[in-house]
């Protein structure tokens, strides 16, 4: 595939998985509203942990994102998949959330896929996205496989949700 149509390809992957990360935010916020009946002003306004909760699911997605066989929903829409440049194989699920953590930076990541074929993340961790071949498939969930990817995402989850709950009460004890 020529390197044009490859970022454009991949680009169209970003914008996919941002989508997604935006339609989560979403869905929470109304989803929080229906149950506990606070909106995000009203959280704010109380002083509420509410948004830093809210914001911990959205970063812990936007981490691990690539978890299931090195593929997001915008990789598998568009027929990709990360490989590790080792050995080709598919990369394992902290490697995943290693590589994704640059993707944060939406800018720098966007800019170095108009530029090049791999993103910082991929530098990192030493991946790269591929074209998956037409018979890839989702391999299926064994119970180790599941709980493994289990315990990423919830040590991500508690990891920034802690990390986020500190600057919000310095934040909130500094003023």
């Amino acid at each position: 595939m020529k390197l044009k149509n490859f970022a454009r390809l991949r680009v169209r992957c970003l914008v996919i998985d941002g989508g997604f990360i935006v339609a989560i935010t979403i869905a929470m916020i109304h989803l929080t509203d229906l149950l506990i009946g606070q909106d995000l002003a009203e959280a704010r306004r109380n002083g509420s942990v509410y948004y830093v909760a809210l914001a911990a699911v959205i970063l812990t997605y936007a981490l691990n994102k690539d978890i299931v066989n090195g593929r997001s929903i915008g990789k598998t829409l568009t027929n990709f998949r990360i490989v590790t440049l080792r050995d080709g194989g598919k990369p394992g699920p902290w490697r995943c959330l290693v590589r994704n953590l640059p993707s944060l930076i939406v800018p720098l990541e966007a800019i170095m896929l108009l530029i090049g074929h791999r993103t910082p993340g991929d530098y990192l961790v030493n991946t790269q996205v591929d074209e998956a071949p037409e018979n890839y498939e989702l391999r299926s969930f064994s119970k180790n496989l599941f709980f493994g990817r289990l315990l990423v995402v919830t040590t991500t989850f508690v990891v920034v949700f802690l990390v986020l709950l500190m600057i919000y009460d310095a934040m909130h004890y500094a003023i």
